[in-house]
């Protein structure tokens, strides 16, 4: 649990009241009243004490309910609902509801009775098994100016089990970066490069899983707009990465703290030799988030992925000292590829992806319509 932000209490007992009206037509007007009910009370001071958290999973409202809790207010809009509710005079709970996950907010006069009934709460929450997934905080920016994030599972393989998808050289520099715990020396930048269809992506995921029990994963939807807003940046790096089960840890001198993965997925307009003239500023926060000031004492490491060829790639982004791991996902040759297609498969006469040596065994089929040929002229545009 962490402690409540004052963000949204100074934001809106400090506005003018046309600008009180602008906040709360930032949301539906139903559902700003419903959290202005609950933050009147922390704004005004008479609950000082608050305690915030996330339960990462979907769940019903009424059953986070402690005993003899009376619900104030409560707005529904599509899968997303929010209640202000009363324990007592002095204590209350807003409560946010989505289809994969919720967010608690309790406040009270007293700092032991806000912890006491934060407490009811989580352990209010149903078991839920997860075995075989894997947890993530996944970001997009709404609006062009609020960053949301959202808390997911998902199936992951074992590193064991897809070992092979990658060619000898690839598979052995990979295995060395899963087996890495905490990294004490080196950049922060993971690069991994090469043309589609070469594994990068089930290598994420297989990253994902092997470093779970020491990194929290936290995948950028979209990299352009996050390398380009530090407003972003700072709530994907500021926001608390909590245990499963336990408090939160936040020192980053202790090294049992855990770590964040940020992930970028085709960033390769960030990475492109032209990237400063094309991109302006983003590559030099790109750069000071991974080894300048923006970066040092945050536990961060940034995979960034690009289908463009190293030679392309910006000087400043490969340079010694960078990147803690810089990885080419190559194509199979003939020889390999007869070693992973099961036998009696007729083996590429030329280099060939993963992708493609999975269609050739027939584990992914595609569906083709073969269109008639056509003698008339083609006109311009296709």
């Amino acid at each position: 649990m962490t402690l409540l932000s004052h963000t949204d209490q100074l934001q809106f007992a400090n506005a003018t009241p046309i600008h009180q009206q602008a906040i709360i037509n930032h949301e539906s007007g139903l559902m700003s009243l419903t959290r202005m009910a609950f933050l009147s009370n922390v704004v005004d001071g008479s609950e000082p004490f608050g305690y915030e958290f996330i339960i990462d999973q979907p769940v019903a409202m009424a059953t986070l309910l402690p005993c003899g809790a009376k619900i104030e207010r409560c707005h529904t809009e599509g899968n997303f609902a929010i209640a202000f509710v009363s324990i007592d005079s002095s204590t209350h709970i807003l409560i946010t509801s989505r289809s994969t996950d919720a967010t608690v907010a309790v406040s009270s006069a007293s700092q032991a009775h806000a912890e006491h009934v934060a407490s009811l709460i989580r352990s209010a929450v149903p078991a839920q098994n997860h075995d075989g997934q894997t947890k993530f905080r996944s970001w997009h920016l709404a609006n062009h100016d609020r960053s949301v994030g959202m808390n997911r599972h998902i199936t992951t393989p074992q590193w064991s089990d897809i070992q092979r998808n990658y060619t000898p050289p690839v598979s052995a520099t990979l295995s060395r970066l899963f087996e890495m715990a905490r990294p004490t020396q080196g950049g922060n930048l993971i690069l991994w490069h090469g043309e589609p269809g070469t594994g990068k992506t089930s290598a994420i995921r297989a990253l994902m899983r092997e470093w779970e029990p020491w990194c929290a994963a936290q995948y950028i939807e979209d990299p352009e707009e996050f390398f380009s807003h530090p407003s972003y940046i700072s709530e994907v790096l500021s926001r608390p990465v909590v245990c499963e089960s336990g408090p939160t840890l936040t020192k980053a001198s202790d090294t049992t703290s855990r770590w964040r993965l940020v992930i970028c997925e085709d960033a390769d307009q960030y990475l492109r030799a032209t990237a400063r003239r094309d991109s302006g500023a983003a590559l030099g926060k790109l750069l000071n988030l991974a080894d300048g000031i923006l970066g040092q004492g945050l536990n961060t490491l940034i995979l960034l992925t690009t289908n463009e060829e190293l030679n392309r790639l910006h000087p400043a982004i490969i340079r010694p000292g960078r990147c803690l791991a810089r990885i080419e996902f190559n194509k199979f040759t003939p020889t390999q590829a007869r070693t992973w297609l099961p036998a009696g498969t007729k083996v590429p006469t030329s280099d060939a992806s993963l992708a493609e040596l999975f269609e050739i065994s027939g584990t992914i089929q595609r569906i083709d319509a073969q269109p008639e040929a056509n003698t008339s002229p083609v006109g311009q545009y296709l």
